[in-house]
């Protein structure tokens, strides 16, 4: 993987964070983060079942090691805010 997928995915998944964070309340747990690379996996899947051209990054493996970040710092139930995620995604 180069350096500008790796900045692409990184802001991939911080876009993804930001829009799912209203429906959270501002708050994620680490399954939270596989959730939301899930429902990308998702909208790729069904574009491509469609023949329907999705222009789509592949963060799934950041947005995991994020979440195993944020597992092993306080546990898999801890809480954190949505500007203490992105800073760990801009950390990487």
């Amino acid at each position: 993987m180069t350096k500008c997928n790796v900045r692409e995915n990184k802001t991939a998944l911080i876009e993804a964070i930001n829009n799912y964070a209203t429906s959270l309340d501002g708050l994620f747990v680490a399954d939270n983060l596989r959730v939301i690379s899930m429902l990308e996996q998702t909208k790729k899947m069904h574009a491509r079942a469609a023949r329907e051209d999705l222009c789509s990054t592949n963060f799934a493996s950041l947005a995991d090691f994020i979440a195993c970040e944020m597992e092993g710092i306080n546990g898999g139930g801890w809480q954190y805010g949505t500007e203490e995620v992105i800073e760990m995604v801009k950390r990487v």
